[in-house]
């Protein structure tokens, strides 16, 4: 299992006033990359104590990914995943995943004041308003809870650059208490939409800066990409409220916004003076109560593998050190490049993975190489292709076949980027849209820097660890596989300076720009093995390779989620022995081509 270098228990050391439940299921891994993407911007570095301020989301989420009812959306379902303080969508799965909205988080607290259930844009489920604390203890008796705001909804706005003073109680009672002028807190402005004042200390909450990660790097920068991203737009005024926070009562100021309500308490600490309440807990104990939500298609582990291998006719022949890459969604394997009998190969290929069909596509364009790194980029139907070798010679150059005009074209110049290189880990990263390229090797020797190329901008990053974190030995004739669902990236083995055969397996925490070794049973040591990314990354798979000058059948799996590995013993057909291959996850399994020119495929169960 994953150590996190930081215990949750220990980040918060303020009391909070967001009301807690108990958690309806345990911890859970984010349901999808963008998911992940979305908490990663703002709550990794709280996690890693890069800032002190409280979760914009909560340490984790409390469910699976589920799917919910939504007129709208495909299907009349859409994914969602709830955290503490609020709930994931993806309404419009074929939307702009590089969208600020593609992942949204829903107007909870309309729902929960109004008792309207959303179901649609204008579609609602009538329920009762949630009598749910808005903030503090769950059983606190005196508290405001959602309810208490239900005919609070159209009250004229606080005075401009005035103080707060007025109060409400849990029978949405309003009343004012001159003492509160001492607190000193100012509206900053009244929403120009929903005629509602918020207060200063609330707006600097909706601007603030600091620490987020973006395309995994850690930078400076505004933690919403506009102020009303995560809260909505205000639906009350804000109140002052005593409500107690483990039992001890604290004056606290409350606003609900349509997406998140926020507290002020004066007393906490300036990372957590503003916090957002655990709307996401509140909302959904309302709407599901004991019952369990209609839950997401799992991602199950397999167990097995059959083999068999496609039917030969004219394909790409014999070779070896060549690249394949997958287009999913499409059906389409693509292989390129290569080298046979002495011979450097340029030509690309695509499989029908419908059709178990090869056809050939291009025999110009990059040069002919070998041990080179490639990735689909799906988000620009492209074949991207970095770095290889021919004869003596090493390329540095980015080249892209653009599926839709049938077309090569350089993307970037030798020299933009990493040194030249053959044999390096390299792998397509969903969470940055990048190809992570890792170590390999020159007739000058071995690296071990990381770097990412931007497959939006076409450019170069270098991402290596900086000075004092540790960096697995340079070395080459290894394959690379990433984790989205969690923004690592994975390297097995390979060839150093010091071993022909090595089985040491390490993790890379794109964020952090860390690597650390991953113990454990893992497969024996080798060189020139295939390794993929599963179903929906969600696994890794490693078949074969050089085992100490042998070529290797076994399949291994690497499950992102336990960090465990198990073998995938072979039913209803032999596993081909192969080294000096490649392999790739498509939708009737793990394809692998290698072993004289063979196509062969692993369904999984």
């Amino acid at each position: 299992m994953r150590l996190f270098r930081v215990g949750l228990a220990g980040l918060l050391t303020v009391l909070t006033v967001g009301t807690t439940l108990i958690a309806p299921v345990a911890a859970e891994e984010p349901g999808n990359s963008a998911f992940f993407r979305t908490w990663q911007r703002t709550d990794w570095p709280v996690r890693e104590q890069l800032a002190q301020r409280s979760w914009i989301w909560g340490p984790e989420a409390f469910t699976s990914e589920l799917v919910e009812s939504y007129e709208e959306a495909p299907g009349n379902e859409r994914i969602v995943q709830y955290y503490d303080k609020s709930r994931m969508e993806i309404t419009f799965p074929d939307a702009d995943p590089e969208s600020d909205f593609f992942v949204t988080n829903g107007l909870l607290v309309v729902e929960l004041i109004t008792g309207r259930m959303q179901v649609g844009d204008n579609a609602f489920d009538e329920r009762s308003p949630a009598t749910v604390n808005v903030a503090g203890d769950a059983g606190d008796p005196n508290g405001p809870t959602y309810a208490s705001f239900v005919d609070l909804l159209a009250e004229t706005p606080h005075a401009l650059d005035q103080p707060i003073i007025q109060t409400v109680d849990r029978l949405g009672g309003v009343g004012m208490d001159e003492s509160l002028a001492a607190q000193n807190v100012r509206v900053a402005l009244v929403d120009d939409v929903t005629n509602h004042s918020i207060p200063q200390p609330f707006w600097d909450f909706m601007n603030a800066s600091g620490p987020v990660v973006e395309d995994g790097t850690v930078r400076d920068d505004e933690l919403f990409q506009n102020p009303y991203f995560a809260t909505g737009r205000p639906i009350t005024e804000p109140y002052w409220a005593t409500v107690e926070v483990s039992t001890i009562a604290q004056q606290v100021l409350i606003q609900c916004f349509e997406r998140r309500c926020l507290t002020y308490t004066p007393g906490n600490s300036p990372g957590f003076i503003t916090e957002a309440g655990n709307v996401g807990q509140h909302y959904y104990a309302w709407r599901y109560g004991d019952a369990n939500p209609p839950a997401a298609p799992e991602i199950t582990i397999p167990s097995q593998a059959s083999w068999r291998q496609v039917a030969p006719g004219d394909g790409p022949g014999s070779r070896s050190d060549h690249s394949l890459v997958s287009d999913v969604a499409g059906g389409i394997v693509y292989l390129f490049g290569g080298r046979s009998g002495g011979v450097d190969l340029g030509d690309l290929w695509a499989f029908d993975v419908a059709s178990e069909q090869w056809s050939l596509l291009s025999e110009a364009g990059p040069s002919p190489r070998f041990g080179h790194n490639a990735v689909y980029d799906a988000r620009r139907d492209r074949v991207v292709v970095y770095g290889g070798q021919a004869g003596p010679s090493f390329f540095s150059d980015v080249w892209a076949w653009d599926v839709a005009s049938s077309s090569w074209a350089l993307v970037a110049d030798s020299g933009s980027g990493p040194l030249a290189r053959y044999g390096a880990a390299g792998a397509y990263d969903g969470l940055t849209n990048s190809m992570l390229v890792s170590h390999g090797f020159t007739s000058a020797g071995r690296f071990d820097d990381t770097w990412r190329f931007d497959l939006t901008t076409d450019v170069w990053q270098e991402i290596s660890p900086g000075s004092g974190f540790t960096r697995p030995e340079p070395r080459c004739l290894l394959r690379g596989v990433a984790d989205p669902h969690h923004g690592r990236f994975y390297i097995f083995g390979g060839q150093s300076n010091t071993s022909s055969y090595l089985g040491d397996f390490w993790e890379y925490d794109i964020a952090a720009r860390n690597w650390v070794p991953v113990a454990g049973d893992r497969p024996a040591p080798r060189n020139f093995y295939a390794a993929t990314a599963g179903q929906e990354s969600r696994y890794l798979l490693l078949h074969g390779g050089n085992v100490g000058g042998v070529a290797g059948n076994d399949l291994w799996l690497f499950d992102f989620a336990t960090e465990d590995w198990k073998t995938l013993p072979s039913t209803g057909g032999d596993a081909p022995a192969m080294s000096s291959h490649d392999a790739v996850w498509t939708t009737s399994g793990m394809l692998v081509f290698g072993g004289g020119g063979q196509t062969w495929i692993a369904a999984l169960s």
